[in-house]
């Protein structure tokens, strides 16, 4: 078996590559979690912003300020309440309403 040294498609960190799994199309990332993030990536439907917002919401989960609903004046007013407030205005979606629910402009 012959292995080359090559750099990840996804994270650029050096790793050591079947030539075999190469020539199939294979190994072209440096672990699963690289090769996930690079076919989510090539896909159509991708948004960076989607996935900061995502990632932000995982992150969170269980801290206070999500635990108080997204409508709370004490979340809104706090710095994880502004940085929040400015996901959602990067994305486009409205403003919260109420916890998991969007706001959609017109709607009483």
């Amino acid at each position: 078996m012959a292995y080359i040294e090559r750099k990840c498609d996804c994270c650029q960190k050096k790793y050591m590559a079947d030539e075999r799994n190469l020539k199939r199309g294979w190994g072209l990332t440096c672990s699963k979690s690289c090769a996930a993030s690079k076919r989510e990536q090539s896909k159509s439907t991708y948004d960076p912003k989607r996935v900061a917002f995502n990632n932000y919401r995982r992150e969170n989960w269980n801290s206070n300020t999500l635990d108080k609903g997204f409508g709370d004046k004490s979340f809104a007013d706090g710095v994880e309440g502004e940085k929040f407030k400015g996901i959602m205005k990067d994305l486009g979606t409205g403003e919260i309403r109420e916890k998991g629910r969007r706001h959609v402009p017109g709607e009483v």
